[in-house]
C-alpha cells in the first residue's frame, strides 16, 4: 500500500468506538510511518484537524450530522 512520511497525520472520527479502534488498526497496518488520531465526537475531529500539522487524511462519520 501507500506510505506517509514521519509527519503525516491521519485523523479517524467516529462515535463508535469499536469502529475507530478497528479502522485505526487497519490504517497502521496500511501506513506504519504516519501518526493516527481518534476522536469521538465532531468537535474533538475539528480541534484534532485544526491542531499542528493539517491530516493528510481524516474519515469522519457521523450519522446525526446528516
Amino acid at each position: 500500500m501507500g506510505e506517509f512520511e514521519d509527519s503525516e497525520r491521519i485523523v479517524i472520527a467516529d462515535d463508535h468506538p469499536l469502529f475507530r479502534d478497528g479502522l485505526r488498526r487497519l490504517m497502521q497496518r496500511s501506513f506504519p510511518l504516519a501518526r493516527i488520531a481518534e476522536c469521538g465526537s465532531f468537535d474533538e475531529a475539528l480541534a484534532c484537524a485544526r491542531d499542528g500539522q493539517p491530516p493528510g487524511m481524516m474519515t469522519v462519520s457521523y450519522t446525526h450530522l446528516t
